[in-house]
């Protein structure tokens, strides 16, 4: 039989008011759906949050210091969180050492408010202004770390996949229901790329990887859940982030080049919201694994 809350789900819906966890404790990444548990969350005081965040494995709780002395955490009200770790010796690291977090100065609350937005399928545009957050420059390398994530994962699934035996055709439709059945599958990849002014081709495969990963969500269950948990693989917390995918990650496509396009007339799309002002569009000739595109650091440059 189905549970009461089950039955109030079919009902009101997974982000309705009757469905919002109150009490800080309870709520976990497949709850972001639900605004008034998300704003209940992050409405909190910075300890209960940066607590929740530690718990829930996106901040750490316990750092070693260069020197090899262990670090607790300390109040700092000069830093931008309030908080730093700090060792015997008196070496001082960031609360937030090894995380996604670490490498910009916006609040961390609004950095999860572009995340929730982005991987929900909104335009990076609006996820930037439902931040609060600049547009062209701070979203732009969140973005683009984002689908970094999305590449380590295709690339760690199709690692594990190993296809043995005969491969048997049928003419089963794989994709979106379009007029006389044509381009049916590319059409999920049109939907997505008609959202930005273009794609800058060194980020081509990002995006892709990007489809691919949401394509395998929707199968799997919760976004929110399967997201974080898949940052969580990359950000370990005790070390650098570890990227192991290479470029170019689909060997089979080779990105197109400065020749190609002017051999078979492709535009190749440049300045887009899929690229920093300061970037070019070239094509990558490195197999070696490659870190995360995000700068040294990046300011808030409200």
């Amino acid at each position: 039989m189905a549970t009461a809350e089950g039955r109030r789900r079919k009902k009101h819906g997974e982000g309705s008011f009757a469905l919002r966890r109150s009490n800080v404790d309870d709520i976990s990444f497949q709850d972001f759906g639900n605004l008034w548990s998300f704003r209940c969350l992050f409405m909190s005081d910075d300890k209960t949050v940066f607590n929740w965040l530690r718990v829930n494995g996106l901040l750490p709780c316990e750092l070693i210091c260069h020197c090899g002395a262990n670090c607790t955490l300390n109040r700092q009200s000069s830093t931008t969180d309030g908080f730093t770790f700090r060792c015997k010796k008196g070496h001082e690291l960031g609360m937030r050492k090894n995380s996604f977090f670490e490498r910009s100065s916006y609040n961390i609350r609004d950095l999860i408010v572009l995340i929730k937005y982005y991987i929900e399928g909104h335009s990076l545009h609006m996820s930037a202004k439902c931040a609060n957050m600049e547009y062209k420059s701070t979203s732009v390398h969140l973005a683009s770390y984002i689908r970094e994530v999305c590449c380590e994962y295709i690339n760690t699934e199709y690692e594990m996949i190993r296809f043995q035996g005969d491969v048997e055709l049928d003419e089963s439709l794989f994709g979106r229901k379009i007029k006389y059945n044509r381009e049916g599958a590319w059409k999920i990849a049109k939907d997505h790329f008609r959202r930005i002014n273009g794609t800058n081709s060194n980020l081509f495969e990002q995006h892709l990887c990007e489809i691919v990963w949401r394509n395998h969500v929707h199968r799997a269950g919760n976004i929110y859940s399967s997201f974080f948990d898949l940052m969580k693989n990359v950000y370990t917390l005790d070390m650098a982030p570890r990227f192991t995918y290479t470029k170019q990650l689909f060997r089979t496509w080779p990105p197109p080049c400065k020749a190609y396009e002017a051999r078979h007339n492709i535009t190749i799309v440049q300045g887009s919201d899929a690229e920093s002002d300061g970037e070019e569009t070239s094509t990558v000739e490195t197999s070696e694994p490659t870190g995360s595109s995000l700068p040294a650091s990046y300011e808030n440059t409200e």
